[in-house]
């Protein structure tokens, strides 16, 4: 049996040694075979760029930016080791007081754990952007186990700043560019590494367990990864916002784990790995990438080399297309790519994720002239500005490249574009501007300078007997001035809107403005032939609104009281002593005499003095936008009191409350208090820190095909509230069966204001069949196998006077989604700490529930104690109870034991355990084995000499003599006795 365990042993020592040697070094050498090299000439490198990929004039070779470069000061090998937090930020405060005049240290926000995310900029201008100077970025370590990167950025920092006006290169690259160095995106996971890691995943996350380099906004959202997770991270969050708002040109993300330069797209159209996905700027790529590999010791180099996989990775010419490679939903080098200016590649810069002290030496040696060759890419192609006829600057103008992405202008007009050597058609573009078209020829070496002057368009006035008309939108407006000040705000305003300014682009989408300097008899019958929602007056008066006809025909979404406090606000609440013409008698006998009854008529006064201050255009795009927003909504084609939902509870909202919700959308976008997706043709805002429960909150609409596409991207939803119109009442459907969803119901209705628990609802028509304000939705959910439990909310009966729905839904909202974190959730983990893999199942009571994220669990409960059985296959059974509070979400963290089975010894995870153990019972088998044999022999010379001295005669005994032979060999085999010695 011994030998059998150990030849065993023996084998699986052989295998594992063997696979040892054959995978290759992070430093073994790379060589071609003479198929690589031929399959090397059919790659994209040499389909784009034929036998100049071999010029190192084009493509710097480590040798030719030596040459470059000349001598400098390198970094003391003494300092160079890894760094944790506090020595990295020690690191970058050093420098950045050494060097203040070089260097500008700030933060674009904090980590998950509240550290500072650093970036030290340096530039002959640190803290400000140089006009005409592009500006370049380094990010690394965003895996956190992956820090390669993160040392090569703090020497690189040391590089640039010891070495500035000391070397002619080195003096020029920070003279003409503005360079952002990040050593670490991620300092959370670096802390939880493990120094001497070649492949492993500690650390690789944040400290929520997220991949950051996954929780971008994916191009295809339902490509996304687990591991991405479902919301943007705080790190996240504060990358977009630094990208957005710096003139980004290039950029590089460093990594870890392989060698080799990879570039845009990391995800394919189908989702799937090994698919070449190219942008537009393909072959632009290409380069950027090779300039990087090419100027490295040995990522240029076709072949195998050390990677993540045991045999290595293969690469040609040592670079990637991302979604070639293995495909990335959320990475950070595509949404740049779509999203900004900024070109970004990323680079596996060796196969030690956490290399040894030992080790950063060589591994910076073999990088520090890349990072240098790549940074020159920026001052290629094309830049400049693009101005007016008046040298102003023109924001936001769009450079189109027949061969590449579209750019836009910096505020300043600035622009570069990075391009390779040969012909382009450059489309310069803006809605104000006549566009130009440039035919371009792009030389090796520096950018080439071109400004582009744009000329204003005409304003091709739409008049009839002076009459302008703006916009093709539904909301059909006369606008028209009732005195001076009215005459001068309408001539102003058709000025604003000829070739609209930003402040009014939305109002013109929606709306149609018939502009009138003032009243006239012909310009009546315009009126009485065009069928207008509004009649708008403008005029001079304390800051205050008039309604005519009696406010007959105001709607009821429009709020006075409202509407002319915020005037008053707007204007700064100051005394007007000027007359209100609005109040004339002229002016109302003229509103009679146009005897437009379905009209809205609405007059507007704004003090006195068009060139206050206050009185800004913005104050009247506002007023026409409150106006509009209250028309979108009256002009539903839904008829009042009908007990047809409407389809959008905006409909329904008062005009300051209307404004006030377009405006908070762009607040949150800009405070990051929340991340904005796109879903199909919604757009979605998800709030929360990302831990479970999920709740949608949407307003009706067409509900089933927009909940499934939700679903495809937040498949842990579990619950909707959709809120709609069409009577004053709650439904709710159970999918779930755990009556939460009628406890919820109930307990919106106890919290609304107007809709009461008993009795019937007040918007059925049907006085024969009273309906109830709390029923369970008679909709088919057999066919909806995804679908969530769903409570819906009836919040108006349609168009009713008065009311205000945020007001009388609020505290109905607030205390249904605090209740319905009321529960228990938690963690599930092995007790090697790894999350137990979905579907684990919880039962409570009667109540099955399964949970569907790895390692955690949530479910819904009433108040009470409860048991909890928790079954995993492979595992051993765990019960715990727990005490579940009103509103409140109980925590449990279960640990479940792994039940023994033979074959768990050889899971991937327990090999090296189970080969240890195997060697350790083979060496004590053997062990006892040559102790056996050793004893054996002993007793065999000692059996010798006492048989010899056995009496061959009988003696008293009562013993046969095979008795006594056999009592001697055993007292002399155990070592208890020495060999008996008879004598005669």
């Amino acid at each position: 049996m011994a030998f059998l365990i150990f030849s065993w042993a023996a084998w699986i020592a052989w295998v594992v040694s063997f696979i040892f040697v054959s995978a290759i070094d992070w430093d073994s050498a790379i060589v071609a075979t003479p198929e690589e090299i031929n399959l090397a000439h059919l790659g994209p490198l040499w389909t784009y760029f034929g036998n100049k990929s071999q010029n190192v004039s084009i493509f710097h070779s480590r040798e030719y930016m030596q040459q470059r470069v000349g001598k400098f000061k390198d970094i003391n090998s003494e300092r160079i080791s890894n760094h944790n937090y506090s020595s990295m930020t020690a690191w970058l405060k050093e420098y950045a007081t050494k060097y203040p005049n070089i260097t500008w240290l700030y933060s674009i926000g904090e980590s998950v754990r509240n550290k500072t995310l650093w970036v030290l900029a340096i530039s002959r201008t640190p803290r400000t952007h140089r006009l005409g100077v592009p500006e370049i970025k380094y990010v690394a370590n965003m895996h956190g186990n992956e820090v390669v990167g993160r040392e090569a950025m703090l020497y690189l920092i040391a590089l640039l700043c010891d070495n500035y006006g000391k070397n002619w290169y080195l003096t020029n690259l920070v003279n003409n560019l503005r360079i952002h160095i990040m050593p670490s995106i991620n300092p959370d996971g670096y802390e939880l590494g493990n120094e001497g890691d070649r492949s492993g995943f500690t650390g690789r996350s944040n400290d929520h367990g997220i991949d950051l380099n996954r929780n971008f906004p994916a191009r295809f959202p339902t490509h996304r990864d687990k591991s991405g997770g479902t919301f943007l991270e705080k790190e996240t969050m504060a990358a977009i916002k630094w990208f957005r708002q710096y003139p980004f040109v290039l950029s590089a993300n460093f990594h870890g784990g392989s060698l080799v330069a990879n570039y845009p797209y990391d995800d394919s159209t189908t989702g799937q790995d090994n698919i070449y996905s190219p942008t537009v700027d393909d072959r632009l790529f290409v380069a950027l990438a090779y300039s990087y590999a090419r100027a490295h010791s040995n990522m240029w180099k076709t072949g195998r080399r050390c990677g993540l996989n045991i045999n290595g990775d293969f690469f040609l010419n040592g670079i990637t297309n991302g979604a070639l490679w293995y495909h990335v939903a959320g990475g950070m080098q595509d949404w740049q790519y779509v999203n900004t200016n900024c070109l970004e590649i990323t680079i596996e810069m060796g196969c030690y994720k956490f290399p040894q002290k030992n080790m950063l030496p060589q591994l910076w040696d073999e990088h520090k002239y890349s990072l240098l060759a790549y940074m020159e890419y920026v001052h290629r192609g094309i830049k400049g500005f693009v101005l007016d006829q008046r040298g102003h600057p023109v924001k936001n103008a769009v450079l189109s490249i027949n061969q590449g992405k579209n750019i836009t202008t910096t505020d300043e007009g600035e622009f570069w574009r990075i391009l390779l050597p040969g012909r382009y058609t450059v489309l310069v573009s803006h809605r104000k501007y006549l566009p130009q078209i440039l035919n371009i020829t792009v030389d090796e070496g520096s950018a080439k300078l071109i400004n582009v002057t744009l000329e204003q368009k005409l304003c091709r006035e739409n008049t009839v007997d002076s009459i302008r008309v703006r916009g093709e939108g539904a909301v059909r407006i006369a606008v028209f001035g009732v005195d001076s000040l009215g005459k001068s705000i309408v001539e102003e305003l058709a000025n604003a809107t000829c070739l609209p300014e930003d402040l009014f682009v939305e109002i013109l989408q929606q709306s149609t403005l018939h502009l009138f300097p003032s009243m006239s008899a012909e310009r009546a019958l315009y009126l009485k032939d065009h069928e207008l929602d509004v009649l708008l007056l403008f005029g001079q008066g304390i800051p205050k609104s008039t309604l005519f006809s009696a406010g007959i025909n105001t709607p009821s979404q429009f709020d006075q009281k409202n509407f002319d406090d915020s005037l008053m606000v707007a204007l700064n609440n100051k005394k007007i002593s000027c007359v209100n013409h609005m109040l004339d008698k002229a002016v109302s006998s003229m509103i009679d005499a146009l005897n437009m009854v379905k009209t809205f008529q609405l007059g507007v006064s704004l003090g006195c003095d068009f060139s206050e201050p206050q009185l800004t255009l913005t104050t009247i795009a506002t007023v026409l936008q409150i106006v509009v927003n209250v028309f979108i909504g009256v002009k539903d084609p839904v008829t009042e009191y009908s007990t047809v939902s409407s389809t959008d509870l905006g409909d329904n909202l008062l005009a300051k409350a209307t404004e006030a919700s377009s405006v908070n959308l762009h607040r949150i976008e800009e405070r990051n208090c929340a991340s904005m997706i796109n879903i199909g043709l919604m757009k979605a805002i998800v709030f929360g820190d990302g831990h479970m429960p999920y709740i949608l909150v949407m307003a009706i609409e067409q509900f089933k095909p927009f909940i499934e596409q939700v679903l495809d991207i937040y498949p842990l939803i579990d619950y909707a509230i959709l809120l709609g119109t069409g009577g004053m009442k709650v439904l709710y459907s159970d999918v779930s069966r755990t009556g939460r969803t009628k406890d919820l119901a109930l307990n919106y209705i106890s919290q609304h204001t107007v809709i009461k628990p008993t009795g019937n609802e007040m918007c059925s028509r049907n006085n024969f069949m009273p309906v109830s304000t709390v029923s369970e939705l008679q909709w088919d959910m057999e066919h909806w196998q995804k679908a969530p439990d769903i409570l819906l909310v009836e919040a108006a009966c349609c168009f009713e006077e008065g009311g205000n729905l945020y007001a009388e839904n609020k505290a109905s909202l607030i205390s249904t989604l605090s209740k319905r974190i009321q529960g228990l959730s938690g963690t599930i983990r092995g007790l090697d700490g790894d999350p137990v893999k979905a579907p684990v199942k919880l039962t409570v009571g009667s109540l099955v529930f399964y949970t569907k994220l790895d390692g955690y669990y949530y479910i819904w409960l009433s108040p009470g104690v409860h048991t909890i059985d928790v079954h995993k296959e492979g595992y051993y059974p765990y019960s715990f109870s727990a005490k579940i509070v009103l509103s409140k979400q109980a925590m449990h963290d279960i640990l479940l034991t792994e039940s023994f089975a033979f074959s768990s010894l050889f899971k991937r995870e327990n090999l090296s355990i189970s080969f240890i153990a195997f060697c350790m019972l083979a060496l004590i088998f053997i062990g006892l084995y040559r102790l056996s044999v050793v004893h054996r022999i002993k007793s065999i010379k000692r059996w010798g000499e006492g048989f010899e001295r056995l009496p061959l005669n009988d003696f008293d005994s009562n013993a046969s003599d095979d008795d006594v032979v056999l009592d001697s060999t055993k007292y002399s085999f155990m070592g208890l006795i020495k060999p008996l010695r008879i004598t005669a």
